[in-house]
């Protein structure tokens, strides 16, 4: 009689360990799906100049959501250099050059599929200031040297 008690309880018991192991991977699965989950929240800074090749930071989420692989950042159709991923929610790269005044979206596609768009995020503009050439008036100024 004791034998068949212990026996039920064992069977008992293992029914609820593996109910415990089921809803530990239940809940790692539904973690890692989220994880992967691909957004962009925002581009810092929100505009570059039109010759290209500021540095510019996105934000978003799952960057790194299924390990490393490759990738590829658009602005508008214009491909980034210098890409790289800093973490789940930060890609680095350096924006391309793009048409004075245009605002595009910024898009990151990734090799297995997953994509991410952020809409208008990104204003080319002509750079101004120290070094940069604001207005050229004919007849102004003077000569070049010889």
């Amino acid at each position: 009689m004791t034998r068949h008690w212990h026996s039920r309880h064992s069977r008992s018991r293992q029914g609820a360990w593996l109910a415990l192991v089921f809803g530990v991977l239940a809940l790692s699965a539904a973690a890692c799906k989220e994880e992967t989950k691909l957004s962009i929240t925002g581009v810092d800074p929100k505009q570059g100049q039109v010759i290209g090749g500021d540095p510019v930071t996105i934000q978003g989420t799952g960057f790194q959501g299924k390990g490393a692989q490759g990738f590829t950042v658009y602005f508008g159709k214009a491909k980034a250099t210098g890409c790289i991923i800093q973490s789940n929610t930060a890609i680095r790269c350096e924006a391309p050059a793009g048409p004075e005044g245009q605002t595009v979206d910024v898009e990151v596609e990734f090799d297995d599929a997953r994509k991410g768009k952020l809409t208008k995020a990104f204003t080319y503009v002509v750079p101004t200031g120290p070094g940069s050439v604001d207005q050229m008036v004919p007849g102004k100024g003077s000569p070049a040297p010889k």
